[in-house]
C-alpha cells in the first residue's frame, strides 16, 4: 500500500483516542482527533496533527506538534514550516523538522525513519492542498530513541 491523505472515521478517532496525546499548547487537556491524517494501513503507519505555532520558523513560539504512529508506537515530531506564493502561482514550502523522539522498542533505523517522515510530510502538505510547487525539508532532525512514553513524555 502506500501513504494517502484521508478523513478520520470514527472508528479512526477511537484509534487516535486511545493514545491520550495532550493538547501541545494546553498540557491539562487531551489533544481533539484532527479531522485528517496521512495513513498507510497496511505497514500501520499513521501521522496525525496536534497542532501548535511552528509557523515561519520563529523558535520564540511553540513548534507545531505531530505523531508518527507506527506498529502502535507514537513517534513525535517537533516542525516549523513556511511557504512562498499562493492559490494562484501555487506554494512552495519549506520544512524544518526539529525533533524526532521515537521509542527505542520501534525497531527501525535512523535512515527508514528520516525516510519515512519525509515521505508522509510530501504527502500530508499534497492532501492539504492542490496549489503545491514544490516541498523543501531544509533542516531534519536526527532520531532520537528513549526508554518510556515518548507520547505524553
Amino acid at each position: 500500500m502506500a501513504f494517502v491523505y484521508e478523513k478520520l472515521t470514527e472508528q479512526d478517532k477511537e484509534f487516535f483516542s486511545s493514545f491520550g496525546f495532550r493538547d501541545p499548547l494546553s498540557w491539562s487537556s487531551l489533544a481533539k482527533a484532527p479531522l485528517n491524517w496521512v495513513t498507510d494501513k497496511g505497514r500501520c503507519i499513521y501521522l496525525v496533527c496536534l497542532g501548535g505555532q511552528g509557523y515561519k520558523f520563529d523558535r520564540q513560539f511553540p513548534p507545531t506538534s505531530f505523531y508518527l504512529i507506527w506498529n502502535g508506537q507514537p513517534i513525535k515530531i517537533e516542525t516549523y514550516d513556511d511557504s512562498t506564493g499562493n492559490r494562484t502561482t501555487g506554494r512552495n514550502i519549506v520544512w524544518k523538522i526539529d525533533r524526532i523522539v521515537a521509542p527505542n522498542t520501534l525497531n527501525v533505523d535512523a535512515e527508514l525513519l528520516v525516510n519515512t517522515v519525509k515521505e508522509v510530510f510530501e504527502i500530508y502538505e499534497k492532501g492539504r492542498s492542490k496549489y503545491i510547487l514544490s516541498i523543501e525539508f531544509v533542516e531534519m532532525a536526527r532520531p532520537v530513541f528513549v526508554e518510556g512514553d515518548v507520547a505524553n513524555g
